[in-house]
C-alpha cells in the first residue's frame, strides 16, 4: 500500500505543477515519445526494445493518472468505525480547531478547484455547519511551479444534513499511513442568476438546482484526533450510517 501511496502523490505532483503552461507529467511524456523516436531511429542507444520500453512508460503515465484522478490520487481503506454509532458523542466546541489533511472539492469566492492533501484545520460551528480551512502553499517542481492563483486559503463547507455516509479507516497518500474519514457529501448549489434576470427579464423556465455529490477525506495524525471528529459527526448526523 506504501508504494502506492507513493506513486499517486507523485503523480499529483507531477499532474498539478506547470512549466510554459503545460503540466510536468505531460512534459515528462513528451520527452520519453522523444527518446522513443530516437531510439528506434538509431540516434539513441536502445533500439526498438528501448523504444517499447519508453512507449509503454508513457502508457503507464497516462492509464495511472487516469485511474488515480478518479480516486483524487488517494487510496481509502475501510475498517470498522472506532465508537458506536448509536452511543452518545461529545460535539466539537466552536473554538476547537483540528489538524486535518483534507481532500475534496475547495471553493473560495467564485473559485471552485479539487485538491489533495492540503493541510488545514477542521471546525464546527454554532450552528453545527462543519468547515475545513486549508492553505494551497508555494510549491515548485524542479523547474515546473503550482499556478499562483491557486496560492492561499480554501474552504470546504457541509451541514450535518448534507452528510450521506461516514467511514473510518486508513489513508494513504505518499509513504505515510493515516486514520481517515471518507465522507460523501450531497449538496444542493445555491441558484445563480444569469445576466439577464440582473436586468429583469425573467426567465423562460427556472433552471432545476444543481446538486453537487462529492467524497470529502479528512486524514489525521492519530487516531485521537480522527475519533474526536467521527464523534462530532455522529453526535447530531441524524440517520446517517457509518457502516452502509
Amino acid at each position: 500500500m506504501a508504494l502506492v501511496g507513493i506513486l499517486l502523490k507523485a503523480t499529483y505532483r507531477l499532474r498539478r505543477h506547470l512549466w510554459g503552461g503545460l503540466s510536468f507529467d505531460r512534459w515528462l511524456a513528451l520527452a520519453l515519445v522523444l527518446v522513443a523516436v530516437a531510439m528506434a531511429l538509431r540516434l539513441l542507444p536502445g533500439g526498438p526494445t528501448g523504444a517499447l520500453v519508453c512507449l509503454a512508460a508513457v502508457g503507464f503515465l497516462l492509464l495511472f493518472d487516469r485511474w488515480a484522478s478518479g480516486r483524487s490520487y488517494v487510496l481509502f481503506r475501510r475498517r470498522p468505525l472506532p465508537i458506536d454509532p448509536d452511543g452518545d458523542h461529545a460535539m466539537l466546541s466552536p473554538a476547537d480547531k483540528v489538524a486535518v489533511r483534507a481532500t475534496g472539492i475547495f471553493e473560495v469566492g467564485e473559485k471552485v478547484q479539487p485538491f489533495t492533501d492540503l493541510e488545514g484545520y477542521f471546525r464546527s460551528f454554532q450552528t453545527r455547519e462543519h468547515a475545513v480551512m486549508a492553505k494551497v502553499p508555494p510549491s515548485r517542481l524542479l523547474m515546473a511551479e503550482w499556478p499562483r492563483e491557486d496560492y492561499g486559503m480554501w474552504y470546504i463547507f457541509f451541514k450535518n444534513k448534507e452528510l450521506r455516509r461516514i467511514e473510518a479507516g486508513d489513508l494513504y497518500f505518499g509513504a505515510h499511513r493515516r486514520p481517515a474519514l471518507r465522507l460523501r457529501v450531497e449538496q444542493t448549489l445555491p441558484y445563480k442568476p444569469s445576466p439577464l434576470e440582473a436586468w429583469g427579464v425573467p426567465p423562460k423556465e427556472r433552471p432545476k438546482p444543481k446538486v453537487r455529490k462529492q467524497t470529502v477525506h479528512l486524514a489525521f495524525d492519530s487516531a485521537e484526533e480522527r475519533n474526536r471528529v467521527l464523534a462530532n459527526l455522529l453526535a447530531d448526523a441524524g440517520s446517517v450510517n457509518g457502516e452502509r
